[in-house]
């Protein structure tokens, strides 16, 4: 209904894009901008700067009476005064000939290229400026374009580690936005202009370069000059922010020059009282939240009213009254979504509360939608609608400020103590303050919306405002909502929260309820419906956002209780809704369905029979258990399983491997003696489920026979045993039988792309990939996650790259989670780690993968120290695989103390056993570091036979250290674990002995290889 997510702020002159997509890296490395403009302003030679006030004298752009200069500040550069200056004295004056703007872009090469016509003005501009770049010292404008700077702290010019920092803000989204704006720009200007004007830009322009001038546009034009108006205004351009300034808008005006004013002239006067030798201040922009200021500037104010968080609201198409709420918001000058910014210590904007309550309208106050209602009904809603509505829109609210308050990796108490320290880098000052000025709106929202869930007994509602006008009640009397008429009174017979009249024990849990629901009597059809549609919610709430285990037990056991205390078990849609949210509960499952087979009058219900089934399926029951219980539906309550009785079975058995063998063989003889897999049933998911089993438990002989005895075979079964070939790891078979298959759809070609990648034919699965695409068939995401995984193993980094640029040209549905852990899985591999890092800093979502993926490519290209620091915000809960990449950056950095604290807290702290590869891990890490005896002892205490990978790093450790003692005993076992490899150990201790002068143990040696008589392998190299 309502959601609080990260709006892209409005450009003014530039158009929001629709959707987020990672800038590609441009082809050409090669930068166009002059590395005499620094990294900062700060770093303008005083060459150049003089240069610059040389030019302006010339050009006449200085001024009359030299009343202020341009110098180096603490900003990098500003204008400072000359001489004392009262407010509003005019301290430089700009001819329009030294503008960059759209009249400037006409009179110039680039005009003439575009044809007059068809680009955004700043999209010219910024071409200008570009071209003059190009042109180096030619350029009429240099020595203005020799004192701009590389970069500005503007969060675009930030590195993905930086961009870390505002992760979860509302800044992060929009600075990725703005991104994609700019990069979907430089693809049309590149394509359109760039490539067909070579002659313009003989060297090329790159992203980095356009992104750079987007970002000089937008920290440099006065704010007015935004749209068809955009200039550059070399000398007032220079002139600073300061937040102590609280006028704007009289600091500058264009105006004529001469007596009849035909040239335009930019005049900028000091808004303030200005002393000789201190710097020139205006006020950019009084409007802009701190999110704006870091964005468009790169800095942020301590100013309470400059933070602020925008709240999102949007009417879902799948609302019943959909239409009817989008004609009230729009007839009070709102739409279909509607976003509010809401300041620090300021109320809420006006209108927000009146469209959260159209929002939330549903069940029975739906009344005032109607078209009687249509031109009164705002000023309705300005107030408490009723007592359902105003919970529901505080529950809406408070939930969506805890997730988005969840979503940072700090609070605000880390923050404000980070804000106090000294010498914060300046984007890191900014990244704490916008984050901590959102978090402090949130907080304020969830405040106010708290306070307002206290006092909703104490609100005057509709109905007691309506009852009241007509003169039926008196003033001091509270109506009841929901309640009835009877006997001439109004009867209360409800509580304000809406609990049924009943005793304590018999209330609902408020947060599991839906809105709005409709009045009901006890035992009656409609408490009947009252249950159904808590029951929906339950499910609704269950689909969307997993509820914690306790919330889902306790709205479950509430279910439970009203129907046994209003008598309610016979009645099976409420059982068969119950048993579908009971889906992981056997327990409780079987009670339930015990409850509708407690009659012996009546007959088992296939329906809850078969709910039961796939309770106990999906609750990890073991095979035993499910034919036990299967048997027990047959024997005790007469169930004549079906066709869905069978499947949910077997495709449980499937998921249990091997040990399902005998249990599956004994469902297929059930199944055969039941008639169910004759040739008259529609049989076809049961076979396929069949086959699974079989598969699963390697035993392909049998799930071939089942897919040869079928009379007619659909296009499932042809992929479920082309996915049984692949599984049992018979890939050439699983090839020969897809060249056979009638019909391929993309199911089984990403089973063939898939089962080559997993198997090592990286290059056959890129192969079946091209060959998919040339026969026309449609892939999907999953079949790109094949792909990549091909890519990754391949080491295509051009592959991959079109990959990633597919996805985002197809639009946002194909992402999800598990293909972005794909793209930075192939970039990781393919050593492209800045790619990788970009990729995951926009994912909308993260798992535990993906935090895993990126953690351990770092380790793995020398970035330890990142993948610890990573490590440290993670969000998720680790994993083992989470932990064994940690421990991995441990050994790398040789903090023997930091891996031996995570490996010891695995259990303790993460809840994670050890297994072998901790264990060798840490082996490793000893013996990486000339601590083979603690590896030693560590290898003694495990709970695991030490493989040959612990000791083959024993052995490279005492080589290390020339511990050969230890080196014969790591030896030995290697012998024995790998004897195919036996030789190729042996000479190496043989070489350790020698190293040392130890020749008659190295002699020995030595002819213990001899007499394994073994030859040494022939190299092999491959070629891509």
């Amino acid at each position: 209904m309502a959601t609080l997510h990260h709006h892209l702020l409005h450009l003014q002159h530039l158009p929001t894009p629709p959707r987020l997509r990672l800038p590609s890296r441009p082809r050409r490395r090669r930068l166009l901008i002059p590395r005499a403009a620094a990294a900062s302003a700060t770093a303008t030679t005083a060459s150049a700067l003089e240069d610059f006030r040389r030019w302006l004298a010339s050009q006449g752009g200085a001024g009359e009476g030299g009343k202020a200069f341009p110098a180096a500040v603490p900003e990098g550069l500003g204008l400072v005064a000359a001489r004392d200056l009262p407010r509003g004295e005019v301290v430089a004056e700009v001819p329009k000939k030294l503008w960059m703007d759209a009249d400037a872009v006409a009179a110039s090469d680039i005009g003439r290229a575009c044809g007059g016509g068809g680009l955004r003005p700043w999209v010219a501009v910024a071409l200008l400026l570009l071209r003059e770049v190009a042109r180096g010292p030619g350029s009429p404008w240099a020595p203005y374009l020799a004192i701009l700077p590389r970069q500005t702290d503007s969060t675009i010019f930030w590195s993905e580690e930086e961009l870390l920092e505002i992760q979860g803000t509302q800044l992060l989204s929009t600075t990725a936005g703005v991104k994609e704006y700019v990069q979907s720009e430089f693809d049309s200007v590149e394509a359109e202009i760039i490539s067909t004007n070579k002659d313009l830009f003989p060297g090329g322009i790159t992203f980095d370069d356009f992104l750079w001038a987007f970002g000089i546009l937008r920290s440099r034009v006065f704010p007015e000059l935004r749209g068809d108006k955009i200039a550059l205004i070399p000398f007032a351009d220079l002139v600073n922010h300061s937040p102590n300034i609280t006028s704007e808008g009289s600091s500058w005006e264009i105006k004529g020059k001469g007596l009849f004013g035909r040239e335009a002239m930019f005049s900028l006067r000091t808004p303030v009282d200005v002393k000789s030798g201190e710097q020139i201040y205006i006020q950019y922009d009084l409007d802009k939240s701190n999110a704006e200021l870091a964005l468009d500037y790169g800095f942020v104010e301590s100013n309470s009213s400059r933070d602020s968080y925008t709240v999102t609201l949007e009417i879902s198409e799948s609302d019943p009254f959909y239409g009817d709420k989008l004609d009230i918001a729009e007839l009070n000058g709102l739409g279909e979504t509607a976003y509010f910014d809401v300041i620090l210590d300021e109320p809420l904007p006006p209108q927000m509360l009146p469209y959260l309550r159209l929002l939330c309208i549903g069940g029975t106050d739906a009344f005032i939608l109607e078209a009687l209602f249509r031109n009164s009904v705002w000023g309705h809603l300005e107030l408490p609608l009723s007592p359902d509505n105003e919970e529901s829109i505080c529950q809406v609210i408070r939930d969506a400020c805890k997730s988005a308050l969840a979503a940072y990796h700090t609070t605000i108490e880390q923050d404000e103590e980070l804000l106090e320290s000294e010498n914060l880098q300046p984007r890191l000052k900014i990244a704490i303050g916008v984050r901590a000025g959102e978090k402090k709106v949130l907080q304020q929202i969830d405040d106010i919306f708290r306070q307002r869930e206290e006092e909703l007994d104490g609100l005057e509602y509709y109905q007691e405002r309506r009852l009241k006008d007509l003169g039926l009640v008196g003033d001091n009397v509270s109506v009841n909502h929901g309640g009835h008429w009877g006997g001439g009174q109004f009867h209360r017979a409800r509580s304000s929260r809406g609990e049924m009249p009943s005793d304590p024990a018999r209330r609902r849990a408020l947060h599991l309820l839906p809105p709005n629901l409709p009045p009901h009597t006890p035992y009656s059809r409609a408490l009947q419906q009252h249950l159904f549609l808590i029951a929906q919610h339950l499910s609704r709430l269950a689909r969307s956002l997993p509820l914690p285990p306790p919330a889902a037990r306790r709205g479950l056991d509430q279910l439970h209780a009203q129907l046994v205390l209003n008598g309610f078990t016979r009645k099976r849609f409420l059982l068969a809704k119950l048993l579908s949210l009971a889906a992981a509960d056997l327990p409780r499952a079987e009670s339930l369905f015990l409850l509708s087979a407690s009659s012996p009058h009546r007959p088992t219900s296939p329906t809850l029979a078969n709910l039961l089934l796939r309770a106990a399926a999906a609750s990890g029951a073991a095979p035993s258990a499910l034919l036990a219980l299967f048997s027990r539906l047959v024997a005790r309550h007469g169930l004549r399983p079906n066709a869905f009785s069978f499947s949910t079975l077997l495709a449980a058995l499937a998921a249990a491997g091997a040990r399902a063998l005998p249990h599956g063989r004994a469902l297929h003889a059930r199944a055969l003696a039941g008639g169910v897999l004759a040739p008259c049933c529609d049989s076809g998911h049961v076979v396929t489920s069949l086959m699974d089993v079989y598969a699963g438990a390697g035993q392909l002989g049998d799930a071939r026979r089942v897919f040869d005895e079928m009379p007619a075979r659909t296009v499932a079964a042809w992929n479920c045993m082309l996915a049984a070939y692949v599984r049992c790891g018979k890939l050439d078979a699983a090839l020969g039988f897809f060249g056979e298959m009638p019909g391929r759809d993309a199911v089984a070609w990403t089973t063939a792309i898939g089962g080559c990648a997993n198997a090592g034919r990286a290059a056959q699965a890129a192969e079946l990939f091209w060959r998919m695409r040339k026969a026309r068939v449609r892939d999907d995401a999953v079949t790109m996650v094949a792909l990549l995984t091909a890519c990754a193993e391949l080491g295509d980094l051009e592959l991959g790259r079109w990959v990633h640029s597919r996805v985002y040209r197809e639009g946002w549905q194909r992402r999800t989670v598990l293909l972005d852990n794909a793209l930075i899985h192939m970039y990781v591999k393919c050593g492209a780690m800045e790619d990788a890092l970009r990729l995951f800093v926009m994912m909308p979502r993260r798992s535990t993968v993906s935090w895993t993926t990126m953690i351990s490519g770092l380790a793995m290209h020398g970035r330890a120290q990142e993948a610890l620091g990573l490590f440290h915000r993670m969000h998720e809960h680790p994993d083992g695989a989470t932990l064994l990449a940690v421990l991995q950056a441990c050994s790398h950095l040789g903090r023997i103390d930091d891996g031996r604290w995570y490996f010891e807290s695995m259990e303790r702290v993460y809840g994670i056993t050890p297994e072998i590869q901790h264990y060798g891990c840490m082996v490793d890490m000893f013996c990486r570091w000339r601590q083979s005896n603690e590896a030693l002892e560590l290898v003694e205490k495990m709970p695991f036979q030490p493989n040959e990978g612990t000791w083959g790093a024993i052995l490279s450790g005492c080589r290390r250290e020339g511990n050969l003692e230890l080196a014969a005993k790591a030896t030995d076992r290697l012998v024995q674990l790998q004897p195919e490899r036996a030789a190729g150990h042996l000479v190496l201790l043989s070489n350790m002995y020698a190293g040392v002068g130890q020749w008659e143990r190295a002699r020995m040696v030595r002819e213990r290889v001899g007499a394994l008589k073994a030859e040494k392998p022939a190299g092999r190299s491959w070629v891509n």
